[in-house]
């Protein structure tokens, strides 16, 4: 077997390197590569159905479709890509076979991953690496991927379509609970040299002894393969299914209704319905499109001699091009329970005077919350400890995913003469999750208690934790400490956490909570939620009796704002009236405080709530 050097992170190049290994060489071969931000279409795929069209064109994330069957994924340069090609019938062709030796090379460096299902490495459940094969002739083609330490925000956004709109009978991905090898590896290492761990590993494991290096002949003929097959549209979008498209958008004139059947990448039949007016018959634009190519280009090209106002008033070429082909929807407007007026004032710049000059942060200012300024004006903030980076990647928060900060030793006193000379009563102190570091930040949460304590010892403090991968003994260190209230939030219900918290687990955010409880009965606990993500009411209704269920006594429920284009859709905004019912709920369950409505956020008027318990 060769080890083939490629260091290449062209997906359209790495994609006709396999191809041309599997048919120019008679050798087994070994690849480990990386592609730069992409999305790999399974061979029986739709692509439009499978991405997220405006956020790839947007990020400018490459599309490119793969020789073997299976579902949709997403790769950056924090993922890798490993592929061996085999001489059929010369060793076992199923999946854990290949898998296999990648497994091994995880667990030795202390990761518990394991083979699941037909095709998936996992970690605690939680998938890793999906897998794929190709044959042609008597070769073999394995392939898969492995997240190390990728943009999972990137992930979900990108792969987040609007599936209704399409019908068709192409395979469908099926999404999973997904995952970074990096927060799991006992001892940290860098991208670069896990890729050399794992290479070697490799080798060793099937005794290769030859790297090849593609030559300029090579190179030559893997471009050829690049240009005629992967870089083009035909291979790309043509080759999807024959599929239905349907949308409908309600403009500020009116319902706009699209239907489009196509073949082969092209449209053969479209309808365009409406209560819209127009001089011109919509018959003209649907003959037209009759025969183009589905994508925005071509589409624009096509209509670029008409007048659209002609045949729809009120809407211009580029909106009705979005209709025809978009997955995002026209935005929805902010209700006005959600206006806020923000003002300034004196105990506003006190506080950020404050802040900088004891080099703190705030999760008012990491997370964009809309109370910041309210609060702020009250001279209250919640503090935010461990740096300003997170090294995990929920889709909803707007806190920075990059590379760890440096610890501050003087963090934690820095904290207590903030809150001092804030004159707080009550403090709420939260963190970044920082799976990178051995105690996970529990040291410095436990050093804050300490140190507003030593100030008075009457301050009541409040900590607002990740969930320590559920680890009891750092869990322990912040108990002991004996804050006022314990905080944890499970933020959303089951069924989003793949694409809203993909690194977290609702079942752990629950146990942490229960253990609380369990080493410490007398300490308050509290949790909260976000709305307008999807969820059904009676989803959040069971979350509530989850919570009860492991004696939570604080709840807050609050509505979900979407800070970015690159964040997770908002879905709806939940009205005033149903937040007062889920507060009804929620008492009647059991909780002792309860602050739900829309503007509600985890530390928001934190000392109010549990005035009274």
């Amino acid at each position: 077997m060769l080890y083939i050097q490629n260091n290449s992170t062209d997906p359209f190049f790495n994609h006709a390197l396999e191809e041309y290994i599997v048919n120019n060489f008679n050798d087994e071969a070994f690849i480990l590569w990386q592609n730069r931000p992409s999305i790999l279409i399974g061979r029986n795929q739709n692509t439009n159905s499978e991405i997220n069209l405006d956020f790839v064109k947007e990020h400018n994330i490459d599309i490119v479709r793969r020789l073997s069957g299976g579902g949709t994924v997403f790769c950056d340069l924090g993922n890798f890509n490993f592929t061996f090609i085999t001489n059929k019938g010369s060793k076992n062709e199923d999946f854990k076979t290949f898998a296999s030796p990648v497994i091994n090379a995880l667990q030795s460096l202390g990761v518990n991953a394991q083979f699941t299902g037909r095709n998936d490495i996992t970690i605690e459940g939680k998938k890793i690496s999906g897998n794929a094969q190709y044959h042609h002739n008597k070769r073999l083609l394995h392939h898969g991927t492995l997240l190390f330490n990728g943009n999972l925000s990137s992930l979900s956004g990108a792969l987040v379509s609007k599936p209704l709109k399409f019908k068709d009978k192409s395979v469908k991905s099926v999404a999973s609970r997904v995952t970074n090898i990096y927060p799991y590896l006992p001892t940290k290492i860098s991208v670069k040299e896990f890729k050399e761990y794992l290479k070697n590993y490799i080798m060793k494991t099937y005794d290769i002894k030859d790297v090849y290096r593609p030559t300029k002949e090579d190179l030559i003929q893997i471009n050829k393969i690049k240009d005629e097959r992967f870089l083009s549209w035909q291979w790309n979008f043509g080759k999807s299914p024959k599929y239905t498209y349907s949308n409908h958008v309600k403009y500020s004139f009116g319902l706009i209704e699209y239907h489009l059947n196509i073949k082969s990448g092209i449209i053969k039949d479209a309808h365009i319905y409406g209560d819209f007016f127009g001089k011109n018959p919509i018959s003209e634009i649907e003959s037209l499109l009759t025969d183009t190519k589905h994508d925005p280009t071509s589409i624009e090209k096509r209509l670029k001699d008409i007048s659209i106002e002609d045949y729809i008033s009120g809407i211009d070429t580029i909106t009705l091009i979005k209709g025809l082909t978009s997955s995002t929807d026209t935005p929805m407007r902010k209700p006005k329970w959600l206006r806020i007026k923000y003002e300034g004032g004196k105990k506003l710049n006190s506080v950020n005077h404050l802040i900088k000059e004891l080099k703190l942060n705030t999760v008012c200012l990491e997370a964009n919350c809309p109370n910041k300024m309210e609060c702020y004006n009250r001279k209250t903030a919640t503090f935010m400890i461990l740096g300003r980076n997170c090294t995990r990647n929920c889709t909803f928060c707007n806190v920075t995913k990059a590379d760890p900060d440096p610890i501050d030793l003087n963090e934690p006193k820095n904290v207590a003469i903030g809150v001092d000379r804030l004159g707080l009563k009550y403090a709420v102190v939260t963190s970044v999750t920082r799976d990178d570091l051995e105690d996970q930040g529990a040291h410095q949460f436990a050093n804050v208690v300490k140190e507003i304590r030593l100030l008075d010892k009457n301050i009541a403090v409040e900590l607002l934790v990740p969930d320590m991968q559920g680890n009891k003994d750092l869990l322990d260190i912040i108990i002991n400490s004996k804050p006022d209230v314990f905080n944890h939030n499970i933020e959303t219900v089951p069924l989003l956490y793949d694409t809203v918290r993909p690194m977290a687990s609702y079942q752990r955010s629950l146990d942490v909570l229960a253990y609380v409880k369990e080493k410490d009965p007398s300490m308050l606990t509290k949790s909260g939620m976000m709305l307008g993500l999807g969820e059904t009411k009676n989803e959040v209704i069971q979350s509530l009796k989850d919570l009860r269920n492991v004696d939570c006594d604080v709840l807050t429920l609050g509505q979900y704002l979407q800070p970015s284009k690159e964040h997770i859709s908002l879905v709806d905004y939940i009205t005033p009236e149903q937040f007062d019912e889920y507060k009804e709920i929620a008492l009647n369950l059991g909780f002792k405080s309860v602050a739900s409505a829309p503007l509600v956020r985890s530390s928001y008027h934190a000392d109010e709530l549990i005035k009274f318990i």
